[in-house]
């Protein structure tokens, strides 16, 4: 009984051990192939029988908010903030009489949403006293700044039900659907409260509370059907009578599944059934469950946008799954009308404050209704407050609540300004309120991490799909980056140079329904495999008002090697093809002769043209969302008022960096750090005077830095910019806007021709994956905050003329005062994913025979470096390796006393000669077919005597 494939292998050889003949695997990960494949390849295997079996195991995929009843409250950075720090049951919310701070909860109860007297009297210090209304107030009040208690209190509210919303529009995005068609199932505590607001941002008309909302997770366990599923591998291509060809498998399957229900105490007459199947296009890595052929291409039209014409279809698995299905009890026929509630049905009529989604305060005298007050067919019309046990509903104005046969409240928008989705402004309000500021960041950061979730979804390549080497954002008329998903940093401040660059071409006229795709370096871009797609928005102006943008990393765009990363590169031509401001979009049509002759074509074309066209059409597909998202928030509520919170949002990051300048105080520091190859990467800080008010300005000066690389190590001044601002971000350590604003009073100079800031032909495919973490650590360690981290990317590439694929190999992070640094982790200027092993190992030719951490290799000091990893590859046909690195000559240093981290190191080991070669940091090698490549990466500097 073994976990992935790999375990079936150890089991085969501890059976070998042991004397014994046969092995029979359980594999709970791999498939019956593999397992096969993996355990022939034993030495010394003289019979292995194997059985493979997959594991299925349902889950629910939970997406965490941070902005329920509990999340605590407060005023930071000139905005209103909710969550992610929570008051959890003990002390809890302020209300709760035991010392806890302000939370959602205690905005519900002062603005009478929770009304004390309808709660047991079970709090306080001694567990014998109602909720505390006194305690809810001046906790608000301590975090009002000075504002009245209860629109301060509405704020808070208003912040909470945007984040929720956004969170169920960012998990619909991710799975091809629009909220606008479906119902809202409110269930918890707390969720009748802010039901009909968050419905109301979502454009959802449609709310349905169950009876036990309040305990609706262990209602849902006592309720819970038996049932039972057999599954069974079949790594085949789909045919239309492949259902048939598998009869007698599922019959079986059926039958054992029967088994087990009927055994536990099923009845027979009662199970119910549904046959599917996991179905993915040939060489995609996304699979899909399904009924049949039609509905996979029903289902991948819907959540992706394209179906792959002619493409084959491969199925991994059939499943069948059989339960026992509830004896419906008969219902009461539903009256016609039932009872409209009215004055005289209230317990009590009580003042209810409601919240419109910029935090605007109504207080209304709300009719108080007891849930048992409510039978079938009833209704009422809001405002309304209904108490019950578990749970508390508040319909809002503009909604009608009635109850269904089976008990549930069903809310219905009934005015126009709820079915639009929101209500509309007639005028902007005062862009630096505390609560307008934070909903408009939230709202931006919404829209780029739905861009995000977008194109990871419609992406083709294992780059975007897998590592999530990519970044979305929002930019204002200028140019200037007002929003940044946390993406890939090394993306940060380089995307607006390249919008700017596009704004600047006079050669160049931008339209409505247009795209267009940048990797120049000379332009903003990275490096070539960075491609950037534009899209400007115009809102019926003459000119762009602002611009959505996405950079994502390609597989391959051509170059010297494959992967568009070769360690040797001396030119920009040599690294790939390049697109400086090409249309791919044009009129609202994909503009497909000229990217794929222009792709196809140079010295140096890109090796599979298709697939980077694919990718291409996935960021043009984020950036019509981001497209539509800020149509619709104009529509709502007028340029101008877009324009301004724009303004406003980038005013607040820069308040905040401010106000870290202020804590850091007057002073310089410096440090230098030496490249592999000897290249001095040199930064002098300082924090100063400006020369009129009481502002501080922070210069960053990279003199001494060495003259621009005749190989590839040259970083972009975008580059440059991006790693200063991601410092600048990481050091304030609070959630700020992430945009221009964070710079706007820091003074960046780089001396021209030097080795960040190369001319235009230079090459730089490395100095954008390595001299940028170079670049990070001498600013942090110029700071004395943290040892250097690994220090390099180690960018691995391999493939043949028509196979690519890349990855970043994660090392050890450096340690601070207070804290050790991290193991095994991508650090500072990426946060990709590594590709999962299965994924690897079944689109390409290679076997990853170990991933693991690397011992002793972290600094020491009072607080140890990260450790770096081992990870082995065994190749399965001739193909083109290559790895671009650094931390092989040098070490990652420590800091204030602690030891330095050790170097990275490679080897080859060639199978047919034996022979093992000792690698340099970049290298090119052909391997065959049974070479073993061993790549241990650097760990990270220590910090502190010890």
């Amino acid at each position: 009984l073994s976990g992935p494939a790999g375990g079936v292998v150890a089991c085969a050889a501890i059976a070998q051990d042991l004397g014994l003949p046969a092995v029979l695997g359980l594999d709970m990960g791999g498939t019956s192939t593999d397992v096969c494949r993996w355990a022939g390849q034993l030495e010394r295997c003289q019979h292995v029988q194997v059985q493979g079996r997959m594991l299925h195991n349902p889950g629910l995929d939970v997406v965490t908010v941070a902005a329920g009843g509990g999340s605590l409250l407060a005023l930071a950075d000139g905005r209103l903030q909710v969550g992610p720090g929570s008051a959890g049951a003990s002390p809890g919310p302020a209300c709760y009489g035991a010392g806890g701070v302000a939370t959602v909860t205690d905005a519900n109860l002062v603005l009478g949403r929770i009304q004390p007297d309808l709660f047991p009297q079970t709090f306080g210090e001694q567990g014998d006293a109602p909720l505390s209304g006194q305690a809810a107030r001046s906790a608000i009040a301590d975090c009002a700044g000075g504002g009245a208690v209860p629109e301060v209190a509405a704020g808070f509210l208003a912040i909470a039900n945007q984040r929720m919303a956004s969170a169920i529009a960012e998990i619909s995005t991710a799975r091809g659907h629009d909220p606008r068609g479906h119902a809202l199932v409110a269930f918890g505590g707390a969720a009748g409260q802010h039901a009909c607001a968050v419905a109301r941002q979502l454009g959802i008309t449609h709310i349905v509370v169950h009876p036990m909302a309040g305990v609706l997770s262990a209602h849902g366990l006592s309720r819970a059907s038996l049932q039972a599923s057999r599954s069974l591998p079949v790594m085949q291509m789909w045919q239309r009578d492949t259902p048939r060809r598998f009869a007698a498998q599922i019959a079986a399957l059926r039958s054992s599944a029967r088994s087990e229900l009927c055994e536990a105490g099923a009845d027979e007459e009662l199970l119910a059934e549904r046959l599917s199947w996991s179905l993915r296009y040939l060489g995609s890595d996304t699979e899909l469950i399904c009924l049949d052929e039609d509905d996979f291409e029903e289902q991948h039209l819907r959540l992706f946008g394209v179906l792959r014409e002619g493409a084959p279809i491969e199925v991994l698995w059939l499943r069948i799954d059989l339960w026992e299905e509830p004896v419906v009890q008969s219902k009461p026929a539903l009256e016609e009308e039932g009872r409209r509630l009215g004055e005289g049905d209230p317990l009590d009529v009580r003042t209810v404050g409601f919240v419109d989604s910029e935090g605007g305060l109504r207080q209304l005298r709300t009719p108080l209704f007891d849930r048992a007050q409510l039978g079938v067919g009833d209704s009422l019309v809001g405002p309304a407050l209904i108490s019950s046990p578990t749970t508390t509903v508040l319909v809002d104005p503009g909604w009608s609540l009635k109850v269904g046969v089976s008990g549930a409240v069903h809310l219905r928008a009934v005015s126009a300004e709820v079915q639009e989705g929101d209500e509309r402004q007639s005028c902007p309000v005062d862009p630096t309120d505390p609560v307008r500021l934070e909903l408009t960041h939230r709202r931006l950061q919404s829209i780029v991490t739905r861009m995000g979730e977008l194109l990871r979804r419609v992406a083709w390549s294992t780059n975007i799909k897998e590592r999530l080497d990519f970044s979305c954002a929002v930019f204002d008329a200028t140019g200037a980056l007002i929003s940044n998903a946390p993406h890939i940093p090394v993306h940060l401040g380089a995307m607006g140079a390249t919008v700017r660059h596009l704004i600047d071409r006079d050669d160049l006229c931008l339209r409505e329904d247009q795209a267009w795709a940048v990797n120049d370096p000379a332009a903003g871009g990275s490096h070539l495999p960075d491609i950037t797609v534009i899209t400007p928005i115009f809102f019926g102006s003459a000119r762009p008002q602002a611009f959505v943008a996405c950079r994502a990393h390609h597989a391959d765009v051509g170059g010297i090697t494959p992967g568009s990363m070769p360690p040797f590169s001396r030119t920009l031509a040599e690294e790939g093809v390049l697109l400086n401001g090409v249309l791919i979009v044009d009129q609202g049509r994909w503009c497909q002769e000229p990217i794929h002759e222009l792709l196809a074509c140079g010295p140096y074309p890109a090796r599979r043209p298709q697939d980077c066209i694919a990718d291409l059409q996935a960021q043009v597909a984020a950036n019509k969302l981001g497209v539509e998202l800020l149509e619709d928030w104009v529509g709502r509520a007028g340029l101008t008022a877009l324009v301004t919170d724009m303004s406003a949002i980038q005013e607040n990051a820069a308040e905040a960096v401010q106000s870290w300048l202020q804590q850091v105080g007057r002073g310089e520091q410096s440090f230098q750090c030496c490249l592999d190859d000897g290249s001095p990467v040199c930064v002098a800080l300082s924090v100063r005077d400006q020369p009129t008010g009481s502002r501080l300005r922070l210069r960053v000066d990279f003199a001494g830095t060495g003259s621009a690389s005749e190989g590839n190590l040259n970083a972009p001044a975008a580059v440059v910019r991006a790693a200063v601002l991601y410092v600048v971000r990481v050091l304030i350590g609070r959630d700020i806007p992430l945009g221009d604003g964070c710079l706007r009073d820091v003074d960046i100079f780089v001396p021209k021709g030097s080795l960040l800031d190369p001319p235009p032909e230079a090459a730089v495919v490395g100095g954008n994956v390595e001299t940028s973490q170079r670049v990070v650590d001498v600013l942090l360690a110029a700071l004395g905050v943290c040892a250097a981290s690994q220090g390099t990317m180690n960018n691995l590439c391999f493939g043949a003329a028509d196979l690519a694929y890349y990855e970043t190999i994660c090392g050890g992070s450096g340690a601070g005062p207070g804290q050790p640094g991290d193991d095994a982790v991508h650090s500072h200027m990426t946060n990709t994913r590594i590709t999962d092993v299965e994924v690897l190992e079944q689109k390409f030719p290679v076997l990853l025979r170990e991933f693991s951490v690397r011992p002793g290799s972290g600094g020491g000091g009072k607080w140890s470096g990260g450790r770096g990893v081992r990870r082995v590859f065994q190749f399965g046909s001739r193909l083109q390796v290559s790895l671009l690195a650094q931390r092989r000559s040098t070490e990652p240093f420590g800091l204030a006393g602690g030891g330095p981290g050790s170097s990275g190191i490679s080897t080859l080991q060639r199978t047919e000669s034996r022979e093992e070669e000792i690698l340099s940091g970049s290298f090119e090698r052909v391997v065959e077919a049974g070479d073993i490549l061993v790549i241990e990466t650097p760990g990270a500097g220590g910090y502190g005597n010890a």
